[in-house]
């Protein structure tokens, strides 16, 4: 063919894609996008499997409040470490006692 007709490497037969100012594919561009929104999604699941993986709830007759209540505790490496919520407490989330039934054994 002639050098005239023909600019070498250039595919004559496929459209132009556009670019960004730095040379970048959009098609890139909307690729790294939806990379980033994968791993935001992956990552915040993640995290919240392992918090509720933190937590145990129980539900037991308080000795204290001389009545049955439902605990939420906080546990790590299977033993409990914190009162997350106590449902003795008018405001279950405001716990107030000694927190005794950290060293209550499971039933």
């Amino acid at each position: 063919m002639n050098r005239w007709t023909d600019p070498g490497d250039v595919d004559l037969w496929t459209e132009p894609t556009a670019t960004t100012p730095t040379g970048v594919e959009s098609a890139d561009v909307v690729g790294l996008l939806a990379l980033a929104v994968a791993l935001l999604v992956v990552t915040l699941a993640a995290a919240r499997t392992i918090e509720s993986a933190l937590r145990r709830r129980e539900r037991f007759a308080c000795p204290f409040a001389e009545r049955a209540v439902q605990v939420e505790f906080r546990v790590w490496r299977g033993r409990r470490v914190g009162v997350l919520s106590c449902t003795a407490f008018t405001r279950p989330q405001a716990v107030t006692c000694a927190r005794g039934c950290l060293e209550r054994r499971a039933a």
